[in-house]
């Protein structure tokens, strides 16, 4: 039988004594939910055992102690048959089984539904096809990884013939699978996984085989080691040569922990108890899960001691036994369980479990109930928007403690005042946690957002205040930006935060949205951060590149492209900060020079545009250029760009034609130069152009 391992102490961790119910007159006085039974293992052999068991809850998810259990199925025998749930509301059984297949257990209570396990029976010694035979000795191993059993596999053909020497037999070693392509080794997306162990949906290897052997005399003889896993390994030869003599046969080796316990995690299965006769619980389970070297949880019936070190020393006790150390043994899933009780003294107790001279880790429970030493108040939300408004609401938390910090018992009254608004004026502890809430809520007197609640105990000898905000809608928006000189090249950033604060100066509440516009650029929106120390939102802002040059002087360029305006608004106010666009030198391959590419001799007052940018695209205006041409002449040979960074004012007159040659006028070809005159931003910038003379058709 394969141990539960860590199934019982996550169940323990599900569930806890202050949430048990004892039922008194039958299931169908609760609303009844039963857990899908589990099978531990879910793969045997006939003959073979496997423990069910069941979780019974109610409608709260609360475990239910007590509750009659009857466990249902054919093809074995349930041992017992019907039981009851324990205090974790968990009954289990043990299932014999008696024939083979795929059986279904089901679990049913009184007013709840079955529920059903699958679990799968194979013959007891092996299962083949063709005629091979397998035996294994022994056929129960120690999961230590070392431990081995003697494989036989026997190979003959329908007449019991002995197969060829050397004919080669496929081994594995593992989970169950279902050999769908017959060749021997797992196929991933072909082989189908009977018994996953570790429930990974892949099939893995348990302990270690040779892959391959050669039989002698129709047989082959093999060591499989075992692996550390405490569970069922299947043995698989095959025999796939295309003769007589292929097949495949299987057994299985049982896996079991090593009786030796190795590890213990110690725990308690609440963190607290009462100080005894106040009122609350005083009792709880001390549970010590017991590995093995491997892992893997020993096997039922290994003594182990428990022991409290250190107390508050007021009779706290194991099983009503002392201080210890108090003898319990392991169940079937290596678990040993005891109860302990608290004193008369609060304070904590530190547990330790021993076997042998293996030590768990040291365990605490607390024991607390005395009366109130400490008073903390806080309110849930340090910032609510409910300035000048009526009935918004903040949780008022009040955390009440003993001498020893610890929590103090239920219903300890705890008083509570306000500076403005309106607060419940007391509440009391429960739920074993010292604490208590009342709800704030807005209203007269509305005071100046700063809201102070008291809160006290004891007569008043403890008392302790806190503070929070009650703000209002956005009033005052400030805003910073840096850098704020940025080149207009589509890419450079500037950081920029706002803050925002209400109408008496203080922050506003987490999310207060925040909303952005610009005149050329771009900038990020969203929303305040905090709420408590700050009220501010901080994003950037990308400068653009320009369409125009904004700012034109009418002499030289200035450098600057434009001056943004970014305006930060939140509610019904807003902020602006300025940031200087700046353009660059203008730059060749951005400026151009054209004009018609053919010109009849003697026409005047041809149009020479010329375009000045910067290297990012950006027009620069205010750009005085001047003109020459090779042949011809320049009517107009200087201009000014405008704020499209163009210059339309320069004229060309074409030359008289030359004399004609062979009886035709020959064409001429000349260069336009058009200079960049500006002092400070042309570097020097010289750009040309082709046009070509001709004769008049």
């Amino acid at each position: 039988m394969v141990c539960l391992g860590g199934l019982l102490l996550g169940l323990i961790l599900l569930v806890g004594c202050e949430s048990k119910r004892t039922p008194s007159g039958g299931g169908d006085e609760y609303d009844v939910y039963l857990s899908q039974p589990t099978a531990s293992p879910s793969s045997l052999t006939e003959g073979g055992t496997t423990v069910i068991e069941v979780i019974a809850t109610d409608a709260q998810s609360d475990p239910i102690e007590g509750l009659q259990i009857t466990f249902v199925g054919s093809g074995g025998n349930f041992t017992p048959a019907t039981t009851t749930t324990d205090s974790n509301g968990i009954a289990g059984t043990i299932f014999t089984a008696t024939q083979t297949g795929n059986l279904s257990l089901g679990a049913s209570a009184t007013g709840a539904e079955t529920k059903y396990v699958n679990v799968s029976v194979s013959t007891g010694g092996q299962q083949s096809t063709g005629n091979l035979s397998i035996s294994v000795t022994p056929t129960l191993l120690t999961a230590d990884d070392t431990s081995s059993a003697t494989v036989i596999v026997r190979v003959q053909d329908t007449n019991e013939n002995p197969a060829p020497d050397s004919t080669i037999v496929k081994m594995t070693a593992g989970e169950k699978f279902v050999d769908v392509d017959g060749n021997g080794y797992f196929s991933s997306g072909v082989d189908s996984l009977v018994f996953d162990y570790n429930a990974n949906d892949i099939w893995d290897p348990i302990g270690f085989i040779p892959a391959i052997a050669y039989t002698e005399a129709g047989s082959t003889v093999v060591s499989y080691t075992a692996g550390v896993e405490a569970t069922t390994a299947y043995i698989k030869a095959t025999v796939t040569e295309g003769g007589d003599f292929d097949g495949s046969v299987e057994a299985s080796v049982q896996l079991t922990p090593n009786a030796s316990v190795n590890s213990i995690a110690l725990s308690t299965e609440i963190q607290g108890i009462q100080v005894r006769h106040t009122g609350g619980i005083e009792t709880t389970n001390l549970y010590a899960i017991c590995y093995d070297v491997n892992g893997n949880t020993v096997p039922e019936g290994l003594d182990v001691n428990f022991i409290i070190t250190d107390g508050p020393g007021g009779g706290e006790n194991i099983a009503e036994q002392g201080l210890g150390p108090v003898i319990a043994r392991t169940n079937s899933n290596g678990v040993a369980t005891v109860p302990i009780w608290s004193g008369t003294i609060s304070g904590t107790m530190r547990l330790y479990a021993s076997s042998g001279t293996v030590l768990s880790n040291a365990t605490f429970l607390a024991v607390y109930a005395g009366p109130p030493y400490y008073i903390a108040v806080g309110a849930v939300d340090c910032n609510i928007p409910g300035w000048n408004k009526v009935n918004v609401e903040n949780e008022i938390v009040a955390v009440v403690s003993d001498f020893y910090k610890n929590p103090v018992q239920d219903s300890v009254v705890v008083y509570f005042t306000c500076d403005e608004g309106s607060v419940n004026s007391y509440n009391i502890t429960g739920d074993s946690s010292g604490v208590t809430s009342v709800p704030f809520r807005t209203g007269d007197p509305m005071g100046n957002g700063e809201v102070w609640v008291w809160a006290e105990t004891s007569g008043g000898t403890l008392i302790d205040s806190t503070f929070f905000w009650n703000s209002g809608m956005p009033a005052i928006v400030n805003m910073i930006m840096s850098p704020k000189n940025l080149t207009a090249n589509g890419k450079s950033q500037a950081f920029f935060y706002v803050e925002v604060l209400d109408i008496n100066s203080h922050f506003v509440v987490n999310g207060t949205i925040v909303k952005m516009a610009t005149l050329f650029g771009s900038a990020t929106e969203g929303t305040t951060a905090d709420g408590c120390h700050a009220s501010f939102f901080d994003g950037k802002y990308t400068a653009p590149v320009l369409d125009l040059d904004y700012s034109m002087t009418g002499g030289t360029d200035n450098g600057i492209g434009a001056i943004d305006v970014i305006t930060a608004k939140s509610g019904f106010v807003q902020s602006s900060i300025v940031c200087t666009l700046s353009t660059s030198s203008s730059y060749y391959s951005n400026s151009t020079v054209t004009t018609e590419a053919i010109i009849p001799y003697s026409t005047a007052n041809v149009p020479v545009r010329v375009v000045i940018k910067d290297r990012y695209g950006n027009p620069l205006g205010d750009h005085s250029v001047s003109a020459t041409v090779s042949v011809g002449t320049m009517s107009v040979a200087t201009a000014s760009t405008n704020t499209y960074g163009e210059a339309f004012g320069l004229r060309l007159d074409a030359p008289a034609a030359p004399p004609p040659e062979d009886g035709e006028v020959p064409d001429t070809k000349a260069i336009i130069t058009v200079v960049d005159n500006d002092p400070t931003y042309s570097g020097g910038l010289v750009m040309t152009a082709n046009v070509t003379f001709t004769a008049p058709e």
